[in-house]
């Protein structure tokens, strides 16, 4: 959470409905549509679109998406509005309608600019309780164009705290055509309340040991995930590196980031890199940490995993933000663990 009187000077356009008087170039709309095609599509995620479009028929009236990245929950949270709301859809099977990706509602959708659409940008800056506040006074009215309107609160972890609150309220107050859509790189970056009125759909983490993910390539994070699990396991190895001129670039602390990140993830599905002897897997050995941090410590090292991702994005010095992260969740050691 985040304070208002930090952004209170801050120029940022008010949320309100999207307009819906001009699309941009038929080029550009047919790039957004192939894109996110694409991930639907894709191995990493098809089921969790396939869950997602399940849900249509009988929407909750908040979804809360986290893993995957920014950018991948924000298209999750904008194709969610596309399979309520299409005009076309493709199929109507066991898994739902999917949405056509072309009609006008779902053309509107990808450009933001549906009139039954509210997409708050928290990768922005702090969302304030102002634009809540905007949005909450349309909530009693009907949907003007389509059958649902959609609330997006894309980087819910920017909310301030009265903007929280505010919209604990709006959850209360809509009518019950209006879903809501919080995303998140983790729950628990979000106030409990918001948490327990919402429906979590976990989504893939990136996977930089496969594939490459924010310009990292699998070599390099390999070499990164090494590293984290020895300073994690002993405390050394990692100032050298970082230290180092031209140690480390933000493709490196992503990376590093990222390969943190996605032991989390391991831990959260149950693997815990039991069975793998100790040394043989850095993987593993990260997990193992991971899963020997107490929940409310593993709350902790999740934010600190996110706000060092956001810093590596806002340009901070990644070397600086490399030793900050792994520093904090060194700390975060149980005692008497060597």
């Amino acid at each position: 959470m985040t304070d208002d009187t930090a952004t209170a000077g801050a120029k940022k356009r008010p949320p309100r409905e999207a307009e819906a008087d001009s699309l941009p170039a038929a080029g550009d709309m047919a790039s957004l549509a192939a894109g996110l095609r694409s991930l639907a599509g894709s191995g990493r995620h098809g089921r969790a679109f396939s869950f997602l479009r399940s849900l249509a028929a009988s929407p909750p009236r908040v979804i809360l998406l986290e893993g995957g990245s920014a950018k991948e929950r924000a298209d999750f949270a904008l194709y969610w509005g596309m399979a309520l709301n299409c005009e076309a859809p493709l199929s109507d099977g066991e898994d739902g309608a999917e949405p056509c990706l072309a009609c006008p509602v779902c053309l509107k959708f990808l450009a933001r600019l549906h009139r039954d659409l509210f997409f708050l940008d928290g990768t922005a800056g702090s969302i304030t309780i102002d634009e809540v506040r905007a949005v909450r006074a349309t909530l009693g009215e009907a949907a003007r164009e389509s059958k649902y309107r959609v609330v997006i609160l894309s980087e819910a972890q920017s909310l301030t705290e009265a903007a929280a609150n505010a919209m604990l309220k709006s959850l209360e107050e809509a009518l019950p055509a209006t879903v809501f859509v919080l995303t998140a790189p983790q729950r628990e970056r979000l106030l409990p309340t918001l948490v327990s009125r919402s429906w979590v759909l976990t989504l893939a983490w990136p996977d930089p040991l496969v594939a490459k993910e924010d310009g990292a390539d699998p070599e390099t994070a390999r070499g990164w995930a090494a590293t984290a699990a020895k300073f994690l396991a002993t405390g050394s190895g990692l100032f050298d590196r970082t230290g180092a001129r031209g140690g480390v670039d933000a493709a490196g602390a992503l990376a590093l980031i990222l390969v943190c990140q996605r032991a989390m993830a391991q831990v959260f599905s149950g693997m815990t890199g039991e069975g793998i002897a100790p040394g043989a897997s850095p993987e593993a050995d990260l997990a193992r940490f991971f899963a020997s941090l107490p929940e409310n410590r593993l709350a902790i090292a999740g934010a600190v995993l996110a706000e060092g991702q956001e810093s590596v994005t806002a340009q901070v010095n990644p070397a600086l933000v490399a030793d900050w992260v792994m520093t904090r969740l060194y700390l975060l050691r149980p005692k008497g663990r060597s």
